[in-house]
């Protein structure tokens, strides 16, 4: 952009300089009219809200659609869409008015300069000085007119330099934690290790951004090398800001933290797996001695307890998103990445919540035990936990309490101070849970067929065809591309035919200037009003209605396509009108030139086939260059996404420079295809303007071989039709390859439509109460339930009564959330029914099924942080602000927001000014009291069907996963006291011993094992809980 700038400003020189020695002073008229400026922040901070909420809900898209949210979220979707388009009318309008201006230039520059010089010159106006005078007025105008499109440009660049320097110039990631020095002399040999601290801290204070109180306050600590260290405490009481402080992560207030190395294994409470194999997840993250180490990639997943989970050639990928992974399987996996890495520090933040019983024990024995990997490998271990299983094994507990340590010391010591682990831990039995030797599998593996085949999938970077222009043009609308195409016939034949009025004027012998002076500036003023309206009907209705359109139609298809919406809204319609504009000036503009030089019509043919087959080699190329750019650009897209979204994990690894250098060979890979791009449009340019020097050299020589056939107003016209028409040339073919790539938006959403199939399709009309479902009873029969065409669950026959609790047991992977994702449609039925109070479900509107007939609580908790406490919690607006209040302060969360609010609230409606702030305005939310805050929006949801008198089926996916034993304990007293008591049928997966021993109804309560493909009720048995849930 900076060498266009002043490499057009010095054409613009050499121009006036040229056009002095024509018409003298009246060369400075063009300079006059050079003005223009535009701004884009606006729109684009409306663009990224978008994109950010489609991302947000495209990474939980799963979760929205367990919890019946999916007409929701389309909402919230379109409402941000249309503050999109309005955000986008005063750019447009800019736009319109910049263009308007630039068109002004090129139209009036040329009457207002020829009409001067005629009324005030001192000689008379022939056909030489006057159509040299318009030959170098292009060359003056057409630069100029690009230095005004460059200065929007530079101010938009700008715009977007300042949102990078924003970003910039915020506080950088600093790790502050000290270097412990090692004894000094002191080995291995001579030294004990253990006697040696690897983390020490001293008073610290952990201090939220603006919060009036500390986290945490005065924490000493110190943990010797080797040592294995349990915290443990109540739900957000501060223990994953410890852990993250200890892993450098979260930056202490006061006080310092040391430890022997800053080079720390985490594995954080929320897995997160990179978009790789299982393997390249293991293995990236260590050093390349570690990393092509075989037998100790054995060992860390065995000691995880996913060795026969894991293909032969233990290079599985684990599919897009990881999406049919149990969250169990990626605590695992993510589990043994930390272990693989060898550190001599290693924090683990809650790491076995979502893993049944069995495998529960099986993974703290392995890896915690006498003989188990961690202690053989001496590693320091700071760990999370509420599995009781694992207390023993420590060799020191910390209890959090109150902002404070209220407790460090070993197991015995704390058994005997505080008598019972009831208050922060989960029971455990005791009794060892059998391993089974034949389990199936549970990793997905890879299916040898595919749905879509890659080939096929792809477009093949086929050009458009009349079908995808029919798509894209149906969503413009009739009426405005018939004003499109209409205002581009009056531009351009307003535009070209004063060449040939001004031919008239110089072979007029009559001396009436002044009716060709007014008839030029008539022409030139309905030439500007017509490429005027233009660009407002292409701006301010084209544009903004076939984005819309698009949007709405594709939002129910899948929830987000950002950067083929933003070519839709930007690119598409502007390259419409242009070539539009390009066809009807090259049609007058060679009509002109035939009248002018007749014999050209013998050339013409022939300078046609030639055009027509540079413009397919372009075409096809650069169509081909463009992909690949598109294509590398994704690449540089998904791992800045991946990288965002797992910066702890990569951070505590020391790994920042892989995955910079990573995003950096992405980068260089999506320019190269620029770089070719940009190569391929020069030599466009070299080309078209040879051959157009080929058409002014035929000119001239039919002018000097026959001047009895030709004026020199002919000659005049023939010269500058050949001028413009080389630009007008290069801008069709540009504009035509310009449409042809955006319009390959337009097609990729046309293909989305038509052949990713709708939830909806399959539904049948089916008449049903206004009150149904009124019980909440559910039949099986004959289910065969799987993921495409892999089958999970082959056979399986069940009864639920109403107002009867379920427990869903087995093992991880075994299909216990496979069976609760059949009954919300979100895994594939290929055979049977499920019947809802004797309506068979499994042919109704999904959308429906999850809004009216389940309650959904997912293991995965889904909250939108821009906005309101109130709309995340009840998106309907179907309770009082008393009544979500009052929904919050039982499960113990109203004074958790309250306090994390600005006292200067108001007290009279004090509940509504802390309802209507956005979730990001509170404090962090601990996944244990996002759990919670389900719980809380699932009361609200059953409180509406109530008012109903309906009684829809609740739905838990492990609950309390993730909380302590005292809020596990609130958690199953509301489940019983709102759900089961009020007459709900509750179906819930629990790992859960307790659940087991202390909330199953006898003769009510049933337990569900899923074991080998099927469900079996079984009855519940004393002492045998283990075996149950594992």
């Amino acid at each position: 952009m900076f060498h266009e700038a002043w490499s057009q400003v010095l054409e613009v020189g050499v121009g006036v300089t040229l056009l002095a020695q024509q018409i003298g002073w009246f060369c400075l008229v063009p300079l006059l009219l050079i003005s223009g400026k535009s701004e884009l922040h606006a729109w684009n901070k409306a663009t990224q809200d978008r994109i950010n909420k489609v991302v947000s809900i495209l990474s939980s898209i799963k979760i929205v659609k367990m919890l019946g949210m999916t007409e929701v979220v389309k909402s919230q979707i379109s409402d941000s869409r249309r503050i999109e388009i309005d955000a986008s009318k005063d750019m447009r309008w800019v736009s319109v008015l910049a263009n308007a201006s630039a068109n002004a230039l090129g139209l009036f520059t040329p009457p207002i300069t020829v009409i001067l010089f005629a009324a005030f010159g001192k000689s008379k106006l022939d056909a030489e000085t006057a159509y040299t005078t318009l030959a170098i007025l292009v060359m003056v105008t057409h630069p100029a007119n690009m230095v005004m499109t460059i200065v929007p440009r530079a101010i938009a660049s700008l715009a977007s330099f300042q949102r990078i320097q924003d970003f910039i110039s915020k506080p950088h990631y600093q790790d502050l934690r000290l270097r412990l020095r090692q004894g000094e002399g002191a080995t291995l040999d001579d030294c004990s290790r253990a006697s040696q601290p690897a983390i020490e801290l001293e008073n610290v204070d952990f201090r939220l951004a603006d919060a009036t109180n500390a986290v945490l306050e005065n924490i000493s600590l110190r943990i010797d090398q080797g040592s294995i260290v349990i915290c443990t405490g109540p739900t957000g009481v501060g223990k994953s800001v410890l852990a993250l402080a200890v892993a450098g992560e979260v930056t202490p207030s006061k006080g310092s933290i040391s430890v022997i190395t800053k080079l720390t294994a985490l594995c954080v409470q929320s897995a997160w797996l990179s978009g790789q194999s299982v393997s390249d997840m293991v293995r990236g993250f260590s050093s390349s001695s570690v990393s092509h180490d075989e037998g100790w990639y054995r060992q860390v997943l065995e000691a995880c307890c996913i060795d026969r989970e894991i293909l032969l050639d233990s290079s599985t990928s684990s599919g897009s998103g990881h999406a049919r992974l149990s969250g169990g399987q990626k605590q695992r996996i993510a589990l043994a990445r930390a272990v693989y890495q060898r550190c001599d520090i290693l924090v683990l933040d809650d790491p076995f919540s979502a893993l049944d019983q069995r495998t529960q024990d099986r993974v703290i024995v392995n890896l915690l035990s006498p003989d188990g990997l961690l202690r053989h490998m001496h590693t320091t271990v700071f760990l999370i936990t509420n599995a009781a299983r694992a207390y023993p094994l420590a060799d020191r507990i910390l209890l959090l309490e109150q902002r404070s340590i209220k407790f460090d010391g070993d197991w015995s010591e704390y058994l005997a101070q505080s008598g019972s682990l009831t208050s922060y831990t989960h029971e455990h039995d005791g009794i060892q849970a059998e391993v089974d030797e034949n389990k199936q599998p549970a990793v997905v593996r890879n299916q040898k067929q595919q749905v879509i085949k890659d080939d096929e999938f792809d477009l093949d970077r086929r050009p458009g065809d009349a079908a995808v222009y029919g798509y894209y043009l149906r969503s413009v609308g009739a009426f405005n591309m018939i004003a499109l195409l209409s205002c581009t016939a009056l531009y351009s034949f307003f535009s070209i035919f004063p060449q040939y009025w001004l031919k008239w004027w110089t072979e007029s012998k009559t001396a009436n200037d002044t009716f060709y002076m007014l008839g030029y500036l008539v022409l030139s003023m309905v030439a500007w009003a017509s490429t005027s309206t233009m660009l407002w009907v292409n701006f301010m209705k084209l544009a903004p209605r076939s984005g819309a359109v698009l949007h709405a139609r594709l939002l129910g298809t899948v929830l987000g396509f950002s950067q083929d919406i933003q070519l839709i809204d930007r690119d598409l319609p502007s390259a419409l009108a242009a070539l539009c504009t390009q066809i009807f000036k090259l049609v007058m503009q060679c009509s002109l030139l035939l009248t002018s030089q007749k014999l050209l019509v013998f050339a013409l043919p022939i300078y046609a086939i030639f055009i027509y087959i540079v413009q397919k080699v372009y075409l096809r190329t650069s169509r081909q260059i463009r992909y690949l750019e598109l294509e590398s650009r994704s690449a540089v897209y998904s791992s800045f996404l991946e990288t965002v979204e797992g910066i702890t994990t990569i951070r505590s690894s020391n790994q920042q420079q892989t995955y910079l250098s990573r995003t950096t060979q992405n980068l260089d890979l999506s320019q190269r295809a620029f770089y070719l791009f940009l190569c391929l449009q020069r030599w466009l340019n070299i080309i078209l303007d040879l051959a157009i020097a080929v058409v002014a050299i035929v000119v001239i020589t039919l002018a000097v071989f026959f001047t009895s056939e030709t004026s020199s107003a002919d000659v005049g016209i023939a010269l500058n039709m050949v001028l413009v028409a080389n630009t007008t040339l290069l801008r069709l073919v540009e504009n035509w390859t310009r449409m042809q790539t955006s319009v390959g938006a337009a097609a990729r959403l046309k293909e989305l439509e038509d052949f990713v199939p709708r939830e909806e399709d399959c539904a049948v009309e089916t008449f049903m109460p206004k009150d149904w479902p009124s019980a909440g009873a559910l039949v099986l029969r004959d289910l065969r339930v799987g993921y495409g065409s892999r089958v999970v669950l082959p056979n399986i026959n069940l009864t639920i009564h109403a107002g009867q609790k379920v427990f869903i047991c087995g093992e991880t992977g075994s299909g216990k959330s496979t069976l609760l994702t059949a009954f919300l449609r979100l895994s594939t039925i290929h055979h049977g029914s499920i019947i809802l109070d004797n309506i068979d479900i499994t042919h109704l509107s999904p959308s429906l099924l999850r809004s009216r007939c389940f309650i959904t609580i997912p293991q995965d908790a889904f909250f939108q942080p821009d906005i309101s406490l109130r709309d995340n919690l009840d998106p309907g607006n179907h309770h009082s602000d008393i009544e979500i209040m009052t929904a919050l302060e039982k499960l113990q969360l109203w004074s958790y927001f309250q306090d994390g609010v600005s006292s200067s609230f108001h007290d009279d409606d004090r509940a509504g000014q802390v309802l209507a702030q956005p979730l990001s305005f509170f404090p962090p939310l601990s996944v244990g009291h996002s759990q919670l805050l389900s719980l809380t929006r699932a009361l609200l949801h059953s409180s509406h069907h109530a008012r109903l008198n309906r009684k829809p089926m609740i739905l838990l996916d492990e609950p309390a996963a993730n909380l302590d034993a005292e809020f596990e304990d609130l958690c199953s007293k509301i489940i019983q006291e709102e759900f089961t008591e009020k007459g709900f049928t509750v179906c819930m997966i629990t790992h859960s011993v307790k659940d087991l021993r202390q909330r199953v109804r006898r003769g009510k309560d049933v337990v569900v094992r899923v074991r080998d493909g099927g469900v079996e009720v079984v009855e519940f048995e004393m002492g045998k809980e283990a075996v149950m849930v594992g």
